[in-house]
């Protein structure tokens, strides 16, 4: 008597669940060890960086960024590690006081973005208890030894250089010829027949090479010259020049004209040292932890 009736709820209810499961399947970006990325999820980190209108790339940029996220949390939570949540109120503060000096609320600050007090502690506390992860890996004996090793790097020591840019093909053959020229380059200035002044006014492919023969001065490990500059140029003798080498920005040919060391202390180094390490032993960490995980998208 009550079959028909039965019947019909089961493929009401049928009918129900299929539409949440496509709706999952559709809002689902990618997952994590079987936990779900949303489109949501993203929408909400976007706002959070304050990327209103995502590109493709940046869209992907964002997921990427978001399974690192997830494995970590993940893996923190594994780790037992505990929030510090005196420090995550801390946080929170900086944005209450940007909220007092524009006289609003802070919860209406963030739903100008669409967001919410509570993604805003979620996304800083992932990032804190990173930090408490890494200051017990991150030993003090540790960061001692990093100095000694690589002291010129962090104690201020400056340096004068002159380099010699050269842009890069595309084509290998092409590339090799210019890698070539700047090896010749090399050869011609240590057997004195032309200065490394000259030659990069000659043929460095910057402007300012050939203003003032490739002159940089002041030149710092952590600066603004990019790194793939200095971690050449800080294991070259003064007066020496490197050996042609490749960066992402092109060809290079350095030369250290000058050596001024450092006065800054371990004391002083040390935050940074910190950072360093722990951004090492974080980018370590994900690489590990993606290897091991399951990750499926879409």
């Amino acid at each position: 008597m009550f079959a028909r009736p039965c019947s019909i709820w089961i493929i009401f209810a049928a009918v129900i669940l299929s539409g949440i499961v496509t709706d999952l399947q559709a809002q689902t970006r990618a997952t994590v060890n079987r936990v779900r990325i949303t489109q949501d999820d993203l929408t909400a980190m976007a706002k959070l960086l304050g990327i209103s209108n995502p590109t493709p790339e940046q869209s992907e940029h964002l997921l990427d960024r978001h399974i690192e996220r997830l494995l970590l949390s993940q893996f923190l939570d594994r780790q037992h590690v505990k929030l510090d949540s005196v420090m995550l109120d801390e946080q929170v503060g900086t944005f209450v006081n940007l909220a007092d000096h524009a006289e609003k609320p802070l919860s209406e600050l963030l739903s100008k973005r669409g967001l919410t007090e509570s993604q805003l502690r979620d996304y800083l506390s992932l990032d804190l208890k990173w930090q408490a992860y890494a200051s017990q890996v991150v030993t003090a004996a540790r960061i001692q030894e990093e100095f000694e090793q690589h002291r010129s790097h962090y104690d201020g020591t400056r340096l004068s250089l002159r380099v010699l840019y050269k842009k890069l093909p595309a084509q290998t053959d092409q590339k090799q010829a210019v890698m070539q020229q700047l090896s010749a380059l090399k050869h011609r200035i240590e057997a004195g027949e032309i200065s490394f002044e000259q030659a990069a006014a000659e043929h460095s492919d910057s402007p300012t090479g050939k203003l003032n023969g490739g002159l940089v001065e002041n030149v710092v490990f952590h600066g603004q010259t990019p790194k793939a500059i200095t971690q050449v140029a800080f294991q070259i003798p003064e007066g020496a020049i490197s050996e042609p080498f490749e960066t992402q920005f092109g060809g290079h040919l350095v030369q250290v004209v000058s050596i001024k060391a450092g006065q800054f202390s371990l004391d002083d180094a040390y935050p940074i040292i910190f950072t360093q390490l722990s951004d090492e032993l974080k980018a370590q960490t994900i690489q590990r932890l993606t290897a091991e995980a399951t990750i499926e998208r879409p």
